[in-house]
C-alpha cells in the first residue's frame, strides 16, 4: 500500500502481509509492516519468487498509477458508490492507455457496485 494510505490506517493489516511503498523505508516503524522503495516490477517479481499470490495494491492515484504504468497489474476492482461530491478524485495521477475486459459486476448494496476487470492491453 502507499505510504499515505498507511499513515491513514496507522497499522499493519491483520492477517495479511503489509508492505508499505515509500521513498523513505526507514520512516515506517510500525510492528508487522514492511517498507520498500523497490520499483513496482522488481517488488512484484520478488514477492512472486517468495511465493506470494493474489497481491493487492491499495492506496490512491499515485500508487495505482505507478503499478499500472509498470505493467504489473493484471486485474482491477473498482467500487462505485452513488454519490457525487467536489471536483472528483482522479483514479490515476497520470495519463494511461490501458484496455480492460469486464469480468463481473456485483451489486454490494443499494448504493454500491463492485466492477471486476482484467487488464487486456496497453
Amino acid at each position: 500500500m502507499g505510504s499515505k494510505t498507511f499513515a491513514t490506517i496507522g497499522r499493519a493489516l491483520p492477517g495479511r502481509r503489509t508492505i508499505v511503498y515509500t521513498s523513505r523505508p526507514e520512516a515506517i516503524t510500525a510492528e508487522g509492516a514492511e517498507a520498500t522503495s523497490e520499483a513496482p516490477a522488481a517488488l512484484i517479481a520478488r514477492l512472486k519468487k517468495e511465493g506470494a499470490a493474489g497481491l493487492a495494491v491499495c492506496g490512491g492515484a499515485s500508487i495505482y498509477a505507478q503499478f499500472m504504468a509498470a505493467g504489473v497489474v493484471d486485474e482491477l476492482y473498482l467500487t462505485v458508490v452513488s454519490k457525487l461530491f467536489g471536483t472528483g478524485v482522479p483514479l490515476f495521477g497520470q495519463e494511461l492507455d490501458v484496455s480492460l475486459d469486464l469480468l463481473a459486476c456485483e451489486r454490494l448494496d443499494e448504493q454500491t457496485i463492485l466492477l471486476h476487470y482484467r487488464v487486456s492491453g496497453r
